[in-house]
């Protein structure tokens, strides 16, 4: 009744209303912090997710390139294969010939001492 004659009752009905809506506010509030850190947690996850995506899409690129690298490489030795195997061939055919020319030298030879002999004989 005091408050009412002096003139306060609207003074105290605007603090209890404006503590009501401080209460919502910082409930409010609460409910935002817990969505932001939700959010936040989220956020995170989905940060080391990528991150992930990202290394293996680097390393899918360097197992393309170490890929090639590794056929290139197969070239190359079979390549040298190759040029080892002419090599060796054409030493064999030098081998070859040299050892022909001998059996022709031999041959000669043995025909000339064969002639020689049926001279002799006659």
């Amino acid at each position: 009744m005091v408050e009412a004659a002096v003139g306060l009752e609207p003074f105290r009905e605007n603090v209890l209303q404006a503590q009501h809506k401080l209460t919502r506010i910082l409930s409010q509030e609460e409910s935002v912090n817990k969505l932001m850190e939700s959010a936040e947690q989220t956020l995170n996850y989905w940060r080391e997710q990528y991150g992930k995506y990202q290394e293996k899409k680097q390393l899918q690129t360097k197992r393309r390139f170490l890929d090639r690298e590794l056929a290139w490489a197969e070239v190359e030795r079979r390549e040298q294969i190759f040029k080892e195997m002419l090599t060796e061939r054409n030493r064999e055919q030098e081998t070859i010939s040299r050892i022909e020319e001998e059996t022709n030298v031999i041959t000669d030879q043995l025909e000339t001492g064969q002639n020689q002999q049926e001279t002799l004989e006659c």
